[in-house]
């Protein structure tokens, strides 16, 4: 059975800047369960997987285009310091939640000073070159609910 949409595709998969820096992985181990097609991955990702069966690998590097953008200045924004709880611990790379007018996004902490807090918009590896090695553990068609509901239910997916 090979991966495409529509089928639960487990991996392991290391995730390196192209001088060879780890920045994430998943192990055989412990490895990462997503339904493929419904945007659980960088479109760009699942186009690389697309076809690989079972106890095959890949290894891919993917460019800031096709990964998470490239940097935007203008995602910097300037906050008074007191929209956010006085206990809430404000540190540089804290991923945060904020309103926006046109709904939620997700911002990290750029700077913190006594009276701002400067948050960045951008996704911490927007204008990196991403390097991936990918190896497919299994993949199986998912179920009804899996479809219904967008991602993988039991063992490593959600429980409901």
């Amino acid at each position: 059975m090979d991966v495409q949409k529509n089928r639960v595709v487990t991996v392991s998969y290391r995730l390196t800047d192209p001088e060879g820096t780890l920045i994430d992985e998943a192990t055989a181990a412990d490895p990462l369960h997503y339904l493929h097609g419904h945007g659980s991955l960088l479109p760009s990702v699942e186009k690389h997987l697309e076809g690989l069966q079972k106890s095959q690998s890949a290894s891919f590097t993917v460019s800031p285009e096709d990964g998470y953008g490239e940097r935007d200045d203008e995602g910097l924004r300037e906050l008074d310091r007191s929209l956010f709880p006085d206990d809430l611990p404000l540190e540089q790379g804290l991923p945060i939640i904020l309103e926006t007018d046109d709904g939620e996004a997700q911002a990290f902490v750029h700077d913190v000073t006594d009276s701002t807090v400067v948050v960045d918009l951008n996704h911490p590896l927007a204008g990196e070159t991403l390097c991936f090695e990918f190896t497919v553990i299994d993949v199986r068609d998912a179920t009804e609910a899996e479809l219904a509901h967008g991602h993988v239910h039991g063992p490593g997916g959600h429980h409901h």
